[in-house]
Order: structure tokens, then sequence, then C-alpha cells
């Protein structure tokens, strides 16, 4: 008996396993293929969505421009700010109105607030009699058209550390103030209608 003996290499395994790898790749380039129209499309629609809404938003822009325009011209913006600039009410003169109705030498104006309309302020006074009168002188005042007190609390002066010795003596309360008063405006304008600052 003779024995077969073939020295050719076995083809068909080869093939079978290149086949196999060719299989594979042409699988994996299909979906890859399939993952990127996908994403395509789906870019492709957030593209479409994103330039409506910017076309939506530059129209609406438009309109508010027009809208601010037309509002410009029909207030006459220049014209109202520059009679704003003009407009100065001169309240050097609420500082004054205000130190001059104090009752006496020991009270005092501490504290001033100006927002417009309204001045907050804070005063110190030796006795209640004197709040009551300088409230009441406020509110016969041109320049005041409403008084309120806020608040009304008590302080001591607190003895100095440098001393050494303790003086005995009996000390009054000082008595803390804060108004809130509406400016009656009309009484700050000289009578051309303007005030000057």
């Amino acid at each position: 008996m003779i024995p077969e003996i073939n020295l050719l290499p076995e083809k068909d395994r080869e093939s079978k396993r290149s086949v196999f790898i060719m299989l594979a790749i042409s699988i994996i380039w299909f979906f890859l293929l399939i993952f990127m129209v996908i994403q395509y499309f789906q870019i492709k629609g957030d593209i479409a969505v994103f330039q409506s809404e910017e076309k939506m938003l530059t129209t609406q822009k438009e309109k508010l421009n027009q809208q601010m325009a037309d509002v410009t011209n029909e207030v006459g913006y220049p014209e109202a700010a520059a009679y704003v600039e003009k407009f100065s009410a001169p309240t050097s003169n609420l500082i004054k109105e205000l130190i001059r109705l104090l009752p006496n030498d020991k009270s005092y104006l501490s504290n001033y607030s100006y927002d417009g309309n309204n001045v907050t302020i804070q005063t110190q006074f030796e006795s209640l009699d004197m709040v009551a009168s300088y409230v009441t002188k406020l509110s016969g005042s041109k320049f005041f058209t409403d008084v309120k007190v806020d608040n009304i609390s008590t302080f001591s002066l607190e003895e100095s550390a440098d001393h050494a010795e303790v003086i005995d003596f009996k000390e009054m309360p000082r008595y803390d103030v804060s108004m809130s008063i509406v400016i009656n405006l009309s009484s700050l304008l000289p009578t051309g209608g303007e005030a000057n600052e």
C-alpha cells in the first residue's frame, strides 16, 4: 500500500478564515454606515430646528427694536432726557430747613438720606418733648407734606477708658430718632418752574 502524501498546503481552511474575516469586516462596516446615516439625519433635523428658532428670535428682536424706536419717537426720548438733566432739586435747601427747625443747640441731625421724593433722617434729642416739637415744626414746613417717626431709641454716653477716676453723676439718656419725610417737590422749584443746583 502506498501512502498518500499531499505536500500542497490546505487552501480550504485559509479560504474559510478569510471569508469569515471579510464577512465580519463587512458587518462592522454596514453597522457603522447605518450609524453615520442616522447621525446625519438627526443632525440635519437639529440644524433645521435651530435655524427656525433663530429666524423666530431674529423676527422678535426686529419687532422689539421697532417698538423701542416707536416709543422713543413718541416720547421724544432726547427731549425728555434733556429735561430731566436740567431738572435738579436743590437738596441743600432741605438740609438747611431740617437743621433750622431743630428745637435747640443740643439737638443734632446725625444722618440724612434722600431718594427723590422722600428723606430719611436720624436725629438726636434730649427729651421726647423736643421730638414732638420737631415733628410739629416739620409738619408745618412748606418743604414737607408728611412726617412719620419710624423708630425712637435711647442711648447713653459711655465713659472714656482714659479717665482713671470715676465721676459720680446721673446722666440723662438721649433719644435717637429716625424719621421718614415726604418732600413737597413743588416747594423746591423756583418761580420759573425749573430748579438749579
